[in-house]
């Protein structure tokens, strides 16, 4: 069912039992509806703005100043609180809060002044324009609106483009985009499931996220190759730390939200369970 007012709706109506990938607003709504609960999860989803560096089009993408303002041109507080109505908190490291080592600190908030400085700084334009790609359902069109309004503060235009799922994947594995705003989900539980898409890029290597925006990392992508091998936990936890910093002070990325699974459930639905990972429902554990 590809409409999330459809699902809702047939939870409501008791035509189905489970309801995943509804807004906010909806979620909330659900709160107060009779015979219905919703369940939230903790979810090993990151939710991130990325520059593609190899755009032709836009130079200023490759500009790390770029990055540095993009940090202060996020309101990270009032995405995760008033937007989404706590449904994200707000997170700033590719490793989600659960994970081995994850850093906790968020050192980014709204800060106009000192984006526009920055961007001054580098001789980046007042009017710099770029496209912005998101999948053209909840959260994503909701906080793309948002990145626009708080961008433009700074006098940076983001143009936006909402796209299919499926549509939005295929041009981030081809390059095929100025900037994206989008997940990344942990395969398994360990650091190095993130660590080595957002901070590996080699010759011949892998299709990371790090090669999708082109970044060019030989060091970074040495020291991730060291933490994966260290057995120490004690040193394989602070090389992830200091990935981690590296990330998150300067590179394409800019890693605002960690999600949390919340679920529509029918108020006789019992034993809902899921793991930290992206997996759906334990519906084996399930009881009606």
């Amino acid at each position: 069912m590809p409409d999330a007012s459809a699902r809702r709706l047939l939870l409501t109506q008791g035509d189905a039992d489970v309801a995943y990938g509804l807004g906010a607003d909806q979620f909330a709504a659900l709160r107060h509806t009779s015979d219905v609960k919703v369940a939230s999860f903790p979810s090993s989803l990151v939710y991130y703005l990325a520059f593609n560096t190899q755009d032709s089009q836009q130079p200023a993408l490759a500009n790390p100043a770029l990055w540095q303002a993009s940090r202060w041109l996020v309101d990270y507080a009032s995405l995760s609180q008033q937007l989404l109505k706590g449904q994200y908190q707000v997170h700033q490291s590719f490793l989600p809060i659960g994970f081995d080592g994850a850093l906790k600190t968020t050192p980014f908030t709204l800060d106009v002044p000192k984006a526009k400085q920055i961007l001054t700084n580098a001789g980046i334009k007042p009017g710099t324009a770029f496209t912005l790609t998101f999948t053209n359902q909840p959260p994503y069109s909701d906080i793309a609106q948002a990145l626009q309004a708080s961008f433009a503060k700074a006098d940076i235009q983001i143009k936006l483009q909402p796209v299919p799922e499926a549509e939005l994947w295929g041009k981030m594995r081809s390059r095929q985009f100025q900037s994206i705003f989008t997940y990344w989900g942990a395969d398994y539980i360990d650091p190095n499931t993130n660590a080595s898409t957002f901070a590996y890029n080699v010759a011949n290597g892998p299709k990371t996220l790090a090669w999708r925006v082109g970044w060019s990392i030989t060091q970074l992508s040495q020291l991730t190759q060291q933490a994966a091998a260290t057995s120490d936990a004690a040193k394989r936890r602070e090389l992830y730390q200091q990935i981690q910093t590296s990330v998150m002070q300067d590179s394409p990325f800019v890693v605002a939200l960690q999600g949390a699974q919340q679920v529509g459930l029918r108020c006789n639905i019992e034993g809902a369970q899921q793991s930290l990972g992206v997996s759906m429902l334990y519906f084996d554990q399930i009881t009606k």
